[in-house]
């Protein structure tokens, strides 16, 4: 049902905006972030920055839920970690 409407209301992610999304959860320990993130819009790619709020961290690896390392996230994208 999820993909008839998908299709027949053409909807579709728009990859060429700075990436945005959820973060899910977030920890920090001795200045390194990690969390899980699910990215919205747009793609996320490592060397990059995240910010939340008055936060930020860079990006140094990404890492899909089955574990695979990504050199970039797009939109509907669960990330695992993020460092």
């Amino acid at each position: 049902m999820l993909l008839l409407v998908a299709d027949v209301e053409d909807l579709k992610a728009d990859f060429d905006v700075p990436a945005s999304g959820l973060i899910i959860e977030a920890t920090s320990n001795r200045g390194a972030a990690r969390g899980h993130a699910l990215i919205e819009a747009g793609k996320l790619k490592r060397g990059g920055f995240i910010v939340a709020g008055s936060t930020y961290a860079k990006i140094r690896t990404l890492e899909a839920t089955d574990g695979k390392t990504l050199t970039e996230a797009g939109p509907s994208t669960p990330l695992y970690h993020w460092l």
